[in-house]
């Protein structure tokens, strides 16, 4: 009956053993600062820069298609002028926020 436990103990042992490198490794990963640039929207947007063809496939082009919309609701906000009852949309940022931004780099 020992045996059993022993047995047991040992294959968990080693299982959390491999799972904490694993995620240690996933966890060391992340701050690679080259992982943006192999992104594949990023790649893909590299070759049709440099004129080069790609094959694509539907996952691509809806990967493609999340990634535009996520950067169009960066660079868009609302804004209203005061006393005015509606708000209007507006793309890009203003100048004053990025020169805001820019004193207060780190």
């Amino acid at each position: 009956m020992a045996a059993v436990f022993a047995a047991v103990g040992v294959a968990l042992l080693a299982c959390l053993l491999i799972w904490t490198i694993i995620i240690g490794l996933k966890i060391w990963e992340t701050d690679d600062p080259g992982a943006l640039e192999r992104e594949s929207v990023h790649v893909r947007r590299q070759a049709a820069r440099a004129g080069l063809t790609m094959p694509v496939g539907a996952r691509e082009i809806h990967e493609d298609q999340r990634y535009g919309e996520e950067t169009r609701l960066l660079l868009t906000y609302d804004f209203g002028a005061s006393g005015s009852s509606g708000s209007s949309r507006s793309s890009g940022v203003p100048s004053a926020w990025v020169d805001d931004l820019w004193i207060r780099r780190n």
